[in-house]
């Protein structure tokens, strides 16, 4: 009822995305490019988390209505609606399968509670619309059932949608495309005009989104040295354990022979339920023993379905165990370019998850849909058990999505002692955190990043600091080497047309003696929040340590083994203080 007055996480990529999303409203000039971290160069809205679609169209509505300072709250409602609206598709696809309308509701309420969606409630917030996939495979049985073009565009419009949302949701629905196109080609072998025609529409459905997501990622960024293998794609993948090992089940301590001894990464877990075994072994064993009244019970159009969602599974479960990479074949990876990029692959066992809940609970009870007595108990004992599982779900997800955002990311135009924004041009935290680009990176406590963000949104500055994925490797040194290349000017400095200083914030219990030295140059200001303000001059005399100081130095200290007229001659290349020279 408050969406504004809480934070579903207060650390890491939620916290990063809220911020991103505000700075974005309030600060940025332009629609696809975000200036607020990595300063001097920003990034792509689409590299950092910024929810372009959402932020965007916030931005469009401004000269009508101003709801930059409600990003929170439309951040949490954007999540929160999922939970609305993923029910209502998942009852839909069930009814189009032949389940019964009250079995449709409640199975389609267990799913939604049950799935391991609610993790992103934590952090990957895009990723936590709970609709989004189960969206995808109704428009698909509609479209499959009549391979028209309304269907089509219906489709086009959804994905692009979600793709600005985050780029995953396009692999996602191009993996379960291909088994519902597989599933149609094979039992329309005798109709070569009309798979023409669904290779075409399918192949639409994808490439267009992909193509309109391919230019605006490179709308008005010019980078080219985005890490080409991120780290993760062989560590955050799935295993069977993933899916059939109940974690955080209220049942998990009877069963610690069947734990994995090496656990499995919390991107590849989507545990199926105890409901979903027990019809799986059900539909097992049946399909063995009276396989022959087993297909007759289902019409050639449910087949269809039923086959689609099969090969889909297969697809997915393959793609997030990381098959077949994970067979010692890892080499083989390096040779396939963008395939690379997906680092956390077993996010593809939450959309696995939902087909296999799907396909399991619309074979079983299509067996029994003509045994009355059969199907209610059956229905209210799964029900059950899969609620009870939703609970446990549930309750872990409500705790770690409470925090109430007190100061937190403020809505407020109060300015920390008497600071003049108008002086400064961005802000240096010291210790310093750039994290991004995969292959170098700096890390900081969560405190000070949220001191940043909070100061950034209240006073406007941008940040030399950086959290948001696929960075530049050269920004990444440039942008370090500010607060680590004590001896050296960092080119960063070069590439600022601004004069004015900079405005540094510091936690000084945290930071290392070389930083220290770096805060002798600069003029202390005032303390809020527990940490140190100082303001840093981008003239010679401050930073760069100008010839006439140079000429004084040399005739003070007295240096041995060392060429000194080569030393000051390159004084504007080098940053040296008194107490370095004097060490020398």
């Amino acid at each position: 009822m408050s969406p504004d007055d809480y934070l579903f996480s207060t650390d890491g990529d939620g916290l990063q995305t809220y911020y991103q999303s505000i700075y974005h409203v309030k600060h940025d000039s332009t629609f696809m490019h975000q200036q607020g971290l990595n300063y001097p160069h920003g990034e792509n809205i689409f590299f950092t988390g910024g929810q372009p679609l959402i932020t965007n169209v916030v931005k469009v509505l401004q000269p009508v209505v101003d709801l930059s300072n409600h990003m929170v709250g439309i951040t949490n409602w954007m999540m929160i609606l999922g939970v609305l609206l993923c029910p209502i598709f998942l009852y839909l696809i069930l009814k189009d399968i032949g389940m019964k309308p009250l079995v449709s509701v409640l199975f389609a309420v267990g799913i939604t509670f049950l799935s391991q969606q609610w993790e992103r409630f934590g952090g990957h917030y895009p990723l936590a619309w709970l609709y989004a996939v189960p969206g995808m495979v109704w428009m698909l049985i509609r479209y499959h059932a009549s391979a028209s073009w309304k269907w089509t565009v219906i489709i086009l419009c959804y994905l692009t949608f979600l793709v600005f949302a985050h780029i995953y949701y396009l692999v996602f629905f191009a993996v379960i495309a291909a088994g519902f196109w597989i599933s149609y080609a094979l039992l329309h072998r005798n109709r070569p005009k009309s798979i023409a025609m669904i290779t075409l529409q399918t192949g639409l459905q994808i490439i267009i989104p992909f193509l309109i997501l391919q230019w605006l990622m490179t709308t008005g960024v010019e980078v080219t040295d985005r890490t080409k293998i991120p780290w993760g794609f062989m560590v955050y993948r799935s295993a069977w354990g993933g899916y059939l090992f109940p974690y955080g089940m209220w049942y998990e301590h009877l069963f610690p022979y069947f734990k994995p001894k090496n656990g499995v990464e919390w991107e590849g877990l989507a545990y199926i339920g105890g409901s979903a075994i027990v019809m799986f072994v059900f539909l097992f064993f049946r399909s063995i023993f009276k396989w022959k009244k087993t297909i007759a019970v289902f019409p050639a159009e449910e087949n269809r379905i039923y086959l689609a969602l099969a090969i889909s599974i297969l697809f997915c479960i393959a793609v997030s165990f990381a098959f077949p990479f994970n067979y010692g074949l890892e080499k083989l990876l390096y040779k396939l370019g963008p395939l690379q990029q997906f680092r956390g692959i077993g996010r593809f066992a939450f959309v696995a998850f939902y087909l296999i809940e799907i396909l399991l609970i619309g074979l079983f009870f299509r067996l029994y849909r003509e045994k009355k007595n059969v199907t209610i108990a059956a229905a209210v004992v799964f029900a059950l058990l899969m609620f009870s599982e939703a609970r446990n779900r549930l309750t872990r997800a409500a705790d770690g999505m409470h925090h109430e955002r007190g100061t937190m990311l403020r809505n407020t135009d109060a300015l920390p002692g008497n600071l003049d924004v108008s002086a400064y041009q961005a802000i240096l935290p010291l210790p310093f955190f750039h994290i991004g680009s995969e292959n170098i990176g700096a890390d900081a406590p969560s405190e000070i990043k949220n001191f940043v963000y909070d100061l950034s949104i209240r006073t406007g500055l941008p940040s030399f600091a950086a959290s948001m994925s696929r960075t530049s490797l050269s920004q990444a040194f440039k942008n370090i080497a500010l607060s680590q290349e004590v001896m050296q000017i960092p080119e960063v400095l070069y590439q600022i047309d601004d004069d004015k200083a900079i405005l540094i914030v510091c936690d000084t219990s945290a930071i290392l003696e070389h930083q220290k030295l770096l805060l002798e140059d600069c003029t202390y200001l005032f303390d809020e929040g527990g940490y140190q303000f100082y303001r840093m001059e981008l003239d010679e005399r401050m930073v760069m340590h100008n010839a006439y100081e140079w000429s004084g130095l040399k005739n003070d200290w007295k240096v041995s083994n060392l060429d000194t007229d080569e030393l000051f001659e390159a004084g504007e290349n080098i940053w040296v203080t008194q107490k370095m020279l004097k060490c020398l």
